[in-house]
């Protein structure tokens, strides 16, 4: 027995060099790796931008070495590597196809839902009742300071409302009846405060079988616009112009937003548009400008489409009657098209973008009423919103 034990003990003593030596050159080709591709970080030429992401990438210099000791260096220069690794995309690319493949539907920050649809994740902690407490007090604030201007207010569902039988099981999504809920509520104590629904347009025109949002991208299609426009013309008790206007395709197909967060093999979209009535004209920051820009369908981005993307300020002239002031987000880009069929002038004010106080360029733009225009989600989750108040006594 002595013996057996002294055989095995010299076995146990002669196999653990082995072992340190198999663990320092498996630690020394993982450093050599994660030096590579740190080095190549630096070496390769860095990219700028990302046009699939639709993002800046962030970017690193050796002046920023300077800042070493700041608090933010080292996000900073996390934020450099993760962004300029090399082969970045079709490692993301590789990654969500195996998240997907093991039943994972929640990826980067997008649902892959039934039937190729992917879904935007807003959840009810990102726009919560509060969330709209904050922005009903902006509101609040904008209507008494101009008690005789009507203002009417769009709440654009979002896409998970609409298809919500397309959501993956278990995806959580905020609670958008009982914001809609709240509006309600608001409006109800506001003179010169409208609500505009547009849900139930919405729900006839999907029952139609109209698609009414991009399968790949989070905002609504040629449809989706036109149901919400003449749901807004006839809750003003006009007919729309152009309720009856018909698609037009353009060649050539794209990948929205949520395709570039999710990196999901799925099948591509066609924006559509309407055409526009003879002679309108449009502006956007004291420059002229098209209402739509075909080459921008040669780039990633279709949506740029209309207006060249989004401004602080616009002015558009249709062949309507009346004026308007469209306060809105980048929902209203494909919507805006239509009312240039109905109202003489519009104004528009993106409050990402602008700067100034809302309440002065109405001084010097009066105009016979006021439309605000966004998704939902969109307007609980931004924070300029809460400008719409800014510069008023």
């Amino acid at each position: 027995m002595d013996h057996t034990k002294l055989e095995k003990t010299e076995n146990v003593q002669a196999k653990e060099p082995n072992l340190k030596r198999v663990s320092f050159w498996f630690s020394l080709v993982f450093f050599l790796v994660l030096l590579t591709v740190g080095l190549l970080c630096f070496i390769l030429p860095q990219e700028t931008f990302s046009e699939n992401e639709n993002r800046v990438l962030s970017t690193f210099r050796p002046s920023d070495f300077s800042g070493l000791g700041d608090e933010h260096f080292q996000e900073d220069f996390e934020s450099f590597l993760t962004d300029q690794f090399p082969g970045r995309e079709n490692l993301v690319r590789l990654s969500s196809g195996l998240k997907y493949a093991t039943g994972t539907r929640d990826i980067g920050g997008v649902y892959a839902g039934r039937n190729g649809r992917l879904f935007l994740q807003v959840t009810e902690k990102d726009a919560s009742a509060g969330k709209w407490e904050d922005r009903e007090a902006a509101l609040n604030a904008f209507l008494d300071a101009f008690p005789e201007l009507q203002t009417d207010l769009i709440l654009v569902p979002p896409a998970s409302a609409l298809y919500a039988g397309e959501l993956p099981a278990f995806a959580y999504t905020f609670d958008y009846p009982a914001r809609i809920g709240q509006a309600r509520a608001f409006a109800r104590t506001k003179d010169n405060l409208n609500l505009i629904e547009v849900e139930s347009a919405l729900q006839n025109a999907k029952e139609q079988g109209q698609n009414l949002y991009y399968r790949t991208d989070h905002h609504w299609t040629f449809y989706g616009a036109r149901a919400a426009y003449c749901a807004y013309l006839e809750q003003l008790g006009r007919t729309p112009a152009a309720g009856d206007a018909l698609p037009v395709s353009e060649d050539g197909d794209f990948y929205g937003t949520l395709a570039s967060k999710s990196m999901l093999p799925v099948d591509p979209d066609r924006l559509q548009y309407s055409l526009l009535p003879e002679g309108c004209t449009a502006t956007a920051d004291g420059k002229e400008i098209a209402v739509y820009h075909p080459e921008r369908l040669e780039g990633k981005d279709h949506y740029l489409f209309f207006f060249d993307g989004n401004h602080a300020q616009m002015e558009l002239h249709g062949k309507g009657q009346g004026s308007v002031l469209v306060v809105k987000d980048s929902f209203a880009n494909a919507f805006l098209p239509f009312l240039l069929s109905d109202f003489e002038t519009i104004h528009v004010i993106d409050l990402r973008y602008f700067s100034e106080s809302l309440a002065e360029y109405l001084s010097a733009h009066p105009v016979d009423r006021v439309l605000i225009l966004y998704e939902t989600g969109n307007l609980l989750t931004d924070l300029h919103f809460t400008k719409i108040a800014f510069g008023l006594n």
